[in-house]
């Protein structure tokens, strides 16, 4: 067993799309002849900030909601667009930046009351959108590998699949909104698994972006 089969074994996002992605295309099946996936798209962010009103009142359950309810808008947004043959460029461009906007302003969000996480909230958010740096420019250059990736037995995991991904970020906003007493402890995990995903696909892009494939 290699090193990228070892990783794959702790990517929560396989298992949880595996499971939920079933009731997302019959909600979605039912939301494409009545609504826009873009109309999903913002109503999602609008969720998201009114979610980080309610982390800045730490009224933490109502947050709770309004993160299920960004999420489930998130997922829904692209099968609808799937499903309507509606699947745009700008559709996506809006899905990532509203993603990692709520991602960052959540947890600013929550840390702006408490002076104390001021430092750890920092390096999390650092770490967060280092994260995301390193998917959008592994994103753009594997495109050019594409047919020989694709003959690869891990398509899917070299393409699609990370340490740290949306249900992950998504588990660590739900858990410090239910135990937000113990945000040092998710804060640290998280951010390790940051820099694990980060260390991962420096490997990745050494192993599979060579000029000689």
């Amino acid at each position: 067993m290699g090193l990228l089969d070892l990783y794959g074994f702790f990517m929560l996002d396989i298992i949880v799309r595996k499971r939920f992605d079933p009731m997302i295309e019959k909600l979605g099946a039912f939301f494409f002849k009545n609504i826009s996936p873009l109309f999903l798209t913002f109503f999602g962010l609008f969720f998201g900030l009114i979610g980080m009103v309610f982390l800045l009142q730490k009224l933490y359950f109502l947050a709770l909601g309004m993160v299920f309810l960004n999420r489930l808008c998130d997922g829904l947004d692209g099968t609808v667009s799937r499903l309507s043959n509606q699947v745009s460029d700008r559709g996506a461009y809006f899905d990532i930046i509203f993603d990692m906007f709520f991602y960052c302003g959540s947890v600013l969000a929550f840390i702006y009351p408490y002076t104390e996480f001021y430092y750890l909230g920092a390096v999390t958010l650092f770490s967060m959108m280092m994260t995301g740096m390193s998917f959008l420019a592994f994103a753009i250059f594997a495109s050019k590998y594409e047919k020989q990736i694709a003959s690869q037995k891990n398509k899917s995991f070299f393409f699609h699949n990370s340490l740290v991904e949306g249900t992950e970020t998504t588990l660590f906003l739900i858990a410090f909104c239910l135990k937000p007493e113990w945000f040092v402890v998710f804060a640290v995990i998280y951010s390790v698994g940051c820099w694990l995903t980060i260390l991962s696909r420096f490997y990745i892009v050494n192993h599979y972006f060579r000029e000689n494939f």
